[in-house]
């Protein structure tokens, strides 16, 4: 998959080189080698457009513990910025942050912030885990592939599965600087 900028300006060409340069590690990290579908409700979220026939990634990158607060897990910067803003082969706390999130449809994201406003959601209330955290050996091979020099898996898991847990960037401190 090949992204090209939507328009020449230097905001466009800008965020098709950064979606290129993490597109390998996200499409690892968050569906390894299924297709690319809304871990909510399966719904295809790559496409190509029909009208520019230029490849489109249609969802929200959701951070996973959520309440009627907002995101317990959000650093400095929202997930979909650090995607189309940092090399995230550099940048691992980030590619750390980005664990805690899933790729939802924007319809899924409004469903779950409706829902996360009844009760805390947490890790235990995905319907599809990230690939990376379907299991150890997933997570482990991940880390290994890139170089990522994670927490382990299970507190990873333990960690978002707790929504009294401080964010994730905690662990991250604790673990890996």
């Amino acid at each position: 998959m090949n992204f090209e900028p939507s328009t020449d300006s230097e905001s466009s060409i800008r965020y098709a080189k950064f979606q290129n340069m993490n597109w390998p590690i996200l499409k690892d990290m968050y569906w390894g080698p299924d297709d690319p579908k809304c871990l909510a409700s399966g719904e295809v979220v790559s496409l190509k457009s029909p009208w520019s026939d230029k490849w489109i990634i249609n969802c929200d990158y959701d951070h996973i513990r959520e309440d009627i607060n907002g995101s317990k897990d959000k650093g400095k910067y929202d997930p979909s910025h650090i995607i189309r803003s940092f090399d995230l082969s550099v940048n691992h706390a980030m590619v750390f942050e980005l664990l805690a999130c899933w790729p939802i449809t924007n319809t899924m994201h409004k469903a779950k912030g409706a829902h996360a406003c009844n009760k805390h959601f947490t890790l235990n209330d995905c319907q599809k885990r990230i690939y990376v955290l379907r299991s150890k050996k997933n997570y482990d091979l991940f880390c290994k592939n890139y170089g990522f020099n994670f927490p382990e898996y299970d507190k990873v898991i333990k960690w978002l599965s707790d929504f009294d847990y401080p964010p994730i960037g905690e662990l991250y401190e604790k673990n890996c600087l």
